[in-house]
């Protein structure tokens, strides 16, 4: 549901506010808010969960209320003076994430950075009060209130779409603020908030220590939307707005392709790897990425072919131009590569934590944004918004590198475990979009909707018979005849 309900809310912005220099404002003054509610999200709320469990069941009830007063009343104030401070320095914050804009862009855009400033306190505060739900098997609520933020914008900017891009940047305020206060019943039911002496409980200042780590580390990788940005904001207008669309749709596809693979096989390596079973470790290993190679690839190489129609399809009407559906095409079709690594990146990221590789892990994220600055530097000036698409992925394709071969001299994995079922599925991918290249261009004449989705289909089910039939990948199985259409061989 809330997948819909956010691909909705982004085709409605897109028909009133197309791929323009408002929306570019937009998309820059949102970039530090989510920047801070990710570190925060990151490290607080990570540390958070299991420390209360412990705190929970080897404390008394009494104990628990102080410290749920003392944690609520810290961040409170920190929060609050945090999103005081951005407010009040807003024009800095906006002048150095993006130096290349003109004075009506900045102005605009500080505006709206000084709404969108204060969603910040309400999210990470969401993030905290779910984990009371969590801790309590309540997981419902938790699951549907972030909807309330994109509910909140789709209304907003349906209704008050006369004031521009404000609309959206008060929905979204509105809509976090109400996700907040869904979560705050149990939070309520412990609260005994004592404004004199609550910094003082020193297992909430313990929870910020040991979150602090975490925090800084995050202050440095998570900075390649800021630095996109930067570089962007010396573009054309339009420029960060087709990165933003890309960017916002490779995310979507990677959450639904393959976002609960990393959480499912995390336990599962876990478990192996604590047993020192190095064989079934490796074996686990190889059916996850195996897995999501399978899921990501003939998505890749169809959206590789087809990107320019499914855009024009999605989004193409209102102030979305034919121009803006041709550089956001062009723009996702190089993110593919963001897309397949990524991917493969959230699984391999759980091996490091396995094999308690953290500080390792930290530095290639550190040497992965060094790399993208370096690229985005080089190639924003000879391709423009196409080039920071393109240092986007080849820094996340180094970064998948170096944790390969990092894991191999580490004996997490072994060397070609995954080498001739890759072989396999690239050719199957390859086939994919070729079939899916020539249906379209022999339909193309046909209604767009018409010529994209058999193509599509077409090219999907000769993957379906290469991967299965003509070149079986070895654990994998296709049964026609039963419910259960593909299993996962429980031998290596």
């Amino acid at each position: 549901m809330g997948v819909a309900v956010n691909f909705a809310s982004q085709v409605l912005i897109a028909y009133y506010f197309g791929a323009q220099a408002e929306r570019d404002a937009y998309f820059t003054a949102i970039t530090v808010p989510t920047y801070l509610v990710t570190l925060f999200v990151g490290s607080v709320s990570v540390v958070f969960l299991p420390f209360f469990v412990n705190f929970r069941k080897n404390h008394s009830e009494e104990d628990v209320q102080k410290f749920v007063s003392s944690i609520s009343g810290i961040l409170l104030l920190f929060l609050s003076l945090l999103t005081l401070a951005a407010f009040l320095f807003a024009d800095q914050v906006i002048h150095a994430s993006a130096p290349g804009f003109t004075e009506e862009q900045m102005s605009l855009t500080v505006k709206l950075f000084r709404i969108l400033i204060f969603s910040v306190t309400f999210q990470c505060l969401a993030s905290i009060f779910s984990v009371f739900h969590h801790i309590n098997g309540k997981f419902i609520l938790p699951a549907i209130s972030p909807i309330a933020l994109p509910v909140a914008g789709l209304i907003f900017v349906a209704l008050f779409h006369n004031y521009g891009m404000v609309s959206l940047a008060a929905g979204t305020l509105v809509g976090s603020a109400i996700s907040a206060l869904l979560l705050l019943s149990p939070v309520l039911k412990q609260l005994r908030l004592r404004f004199l002496g609550f910094v003082s409980n020193s297992p909430a200042l313990h929870i910020l220590k040991i979150s602090a780590p975490l925090f800084l580390t995050g202050i440095l990788f998570r900075l390649t939307t800021i630095i996109e940005r930067i570089f962007a904001s010396h573009l054309p207008a339009g420029s960060i707005s087709y990165l933003g669309y890309a960017n916002q749709l490779y995310l979507l596809m990677a959450t639904i392709a393959t976002g609960s693979i990393a959480t499912t096989y995390y336990p599962v390596l876990a478990a192996a790897w604590a047993d020192n079973k190095k064989e079934e470790f490796e074996g686990h290993l190889q059916k996850g990425i195996s897995l999501i190679l399978l899921i990501t690839l003939p998505i890749a190489a169809v959206f590789l072919v087809l990107a320019n129609p499914i855009i024009r399809i999605l989004f193409e009407r209102g102030a979305f131009d034919s121009n803006a559906t041709a550089a956001v095409s062009f723009s996702l079709a190089i993110l593919m590569g963001a897309f397949l690594f990524g991917s493969i990146g959230n699984l391999l990221m759980k091996v490091f934590y396995i094999a308690g590789k953290t500080t390792a892990n930290s530095l290639i994220n550190i040497a992965e944004l060094a790399v993208y600055i370096l690229l985005a530097w080089w190639f924003a000036g000879k391709f423009s918004y196409l080039g920071l698409a393109l240092a986007l992925t080849l820094s996340k394709g180094f970064s998948i590198l170096v944790s390969a071969i990092l894991l191999k001299r580490w004996n997490c994995i072994s060397s070609g475990m995954f080498s001739s079922e890759l072989l396999k599925l690239l050719a199957a991918a390859l086939a994919c979009g070729t079939v899916s290249y020539l249906v379209y261009h022999q339909l193309e004449k046909q209604p767009a909707f018409l010529a994209a989705s058999v193509s599509g289909l077409a090219g999907m089910l000769i993957y379906v018979l290469m991967v299965f039939r003509v070149l079986p990948i070895k654990g994998l199985q296709l049964n026609f005849g039963s419910s259960k259409l593909i299993s996962l061989s429980n031998n290596n």
